[in-house]
């Protein structure tokens, strides 16, 4: 049932499967904090609604926050809630380190489809991001985090942006080989804010984000020799 806290929350667990369930109408639909080796696969958690009163408090499809770490969140639908689809971040002087966002389905959330806050050496694979605000946010420190063959199409502002007055270190993510709906090289970095930069090499068509998939990469432009 809705509520104004999580629909489902994990504190200080190891080794905790959350599987094939809805979460929806919360603050947050599930709530990972402070926890090791965790399987987050096959939930809906959409249209989830925050407090509204800052950007620490809107909603959230799936969050994994408190510095969990080997934390799998893959399969999962996080569509419509009000802030983010998927975050990740560390809280406390916390890290979020070691875990992998693979294979999700993020649709018109308002804020975000992913944020990384406070999250280094992370893994953002074969995740469909479409509409919202921002492709893909990272915030406070996000060091040495891997962003590729995602699906980043349709975002109103931003395909990816991160926050060079918080922390000079966020660009050092890496984000290659993501499709984002055009090979227009002008029109993809338009959309990458503040100290987001090098989306080089990117996908020249759409990501196959099936589970094994995208081992084949597709034929070149017409007129471009290889």
């Amino acid at each position: 049932d809705s509520n104004s806290h999580s629909g489902i929350h994990l504190y200080a667990c190891t080794s905790v499967l959350i599987t094939n369930n809805f979460a929806g109408g919360n603050s947050s639909g599930i709530l990972v904090d402070f926890s090791y080796n965790v399987l987050v696969s096959g939930n809906v958690t959409n249209a989830n609604r925050g407090t509204g009163v800052n950007d620490e408090h809107v909603g959230v499809g799936i969050e994994v926050t408190g510095g969990s770490s080997a934390v799998l969140v893959t399969g999962n639908t996080a569509n419509s809630n009000d802030g983010i689809g998927i975050n990740m971040n560390g809280e406390g002087g916390s890290v979020a380190t070691g875990n992998m966002i693979r294979n999700n389905l993020m649709r018109s959330n308002t804020w975000a489809g992913i944020r990384l806050d406070n999250a280094d050496t992370n893994v953002i694979v074969q995740n469909e991001i479409y509409g919202g605000d921002t492709g893909i946010l990272i915030d406070r420190p996000g060091r040495n985090n891997v962003i590729t063959k995602n699906i980043i199409t349709g975002s109103a502002v931003n395909f990816v942006f991160s926050y060079a007055s918080r922390d000079t270190g966020v660009a050092q993510s890496a984000l290659t080989r993501n499709w984002f709906g055009t090979t227009d090289e002008v029109a993809i970095n338009a959309k990458f804010g503040d100290t987001a930069t090098g989306f080089r090499p990117y996908r020249l068509d759409v990501v196959d984000t099936s589970a094994g998939a995208d081992t084949t990469a597709p034929l070149p432009p017409a007129n471009v020799t290889c």
